[in-house]
């Protein structure tokens, strides 16, 4: 059950951060929100923070207000792992969702894009941690190398918060690695071509784990930082992060009532 106290001190932390822009790339968006809602159950969750990752997919969608807007190759994705010695996983390529095509040169990113020198990651050796020492503007993104984006949230206290009160317990270590990918995809992705979601597979996506994802328009070298305003960085706020849970938040709704409704049956028959 989603703890008040846990929920409060995230949703302050927003308040306080400030708020984000329009230009966003949203996790699973549209699925109900998991963690910080008024209540608890698949039909109030309209409102909230962040959306349940089960399997090893997930759906990146763009959103900028309205305006279609054509985002540079790559698209990153980060993940938060929780702990150490983690192993980085392995990104499927070649698949298609919504008219987009993973390309075969997508996968952990071993060279520098958008300012990020991301040459000394390994599988085992991540862009950055995230710790219970950041605090401020040292965000996930920021650990990870990327800038340009400003408050989005993506805080180690919101992030330790969510953990412990959606899967009971603390974050091992008291960090998050964070493993950079570049996705390239065909065509780039837009608001203006065939859809403006794409989806990313992975071989596993453990529980616990966060995801989050990073681009930008209106700039060809990807190696230069993507800056604010010309060119535009998008950035996925924490409301709209993505978070691997042990089953879908649905189904977990569901054997709730299942079980609520068993009992009482079993109290009308005595």
């Amino acid at each position: 059950m989603i703890k008040k106290s846990a929920a409060f001190v995230a949703a302050m932390m927003l308040v306080t951060m400030g708020a984000w822009g329009s230009s966003t790339l949203q996790v699973n968006a549209g699925t109900p929100y998991i963690f910080g809602g008024p209540c608890v159950g698949a039909a109030c969750q309209a409102q909230g923070e962040l959306h349940a990752i089960s399997g090893n997919s997930v759906l990146i969608t763009q959103n900028q207000g309205g305006v279609n807007s054509t985002l540079t190759d790559p698209v990153l994705i980060i993940l938060g792992m929780a702990g150490s010695n983690n192993l980085a996983p392995t990104l499927t390529t070649g698949t298609s969702f919504g008219g987009y095509t993973v390309d075969a040169s997508s996968g952990l990113t071993h060279t520098t894009v958008w300012g990020d020198n991301l040459t000394g990651q390994t599988s085992t050796n991540p862009a950055g941690t995230l710790g219970s020492g950041n605090n401020g503007m040292n965000d996930a993104y920021v650990q990870a190398g990327l800038g340009g984006l400003g408050a989005l949230g993506q805080l180690y206290v919101n992030w330790s918060t969510a953990y412990s009160t959606l899967l009971g317990a603390s974050v091992p270590g008291s960090q998050f690695q964070l493993f950079v990918y570049s996705v390239n995809l065909t065509p780039d992705l837009t608001g203006a071509g065939p859809s403006n979601t794409f989806q990313a597979t992975f071989s596993n996506l453990p529980v616990g784990t966060f995801v989050i994802a990073f681009g930008c328009q209106g700039q060809a070298t990807t190696s230069a930082a993507c800056t604010a305003n010309s060119p535009n960085p998008f950035g996925t706020p924490f409301t709209e992060a993505g978070f691997s849970v042990p089953e879908p938040a649905s189904l977990g709704f569901l054997s709730v009532g299942l079980v609520a409704l068993g009992t009482i049956r079993r109290r009308l028959r005595v």
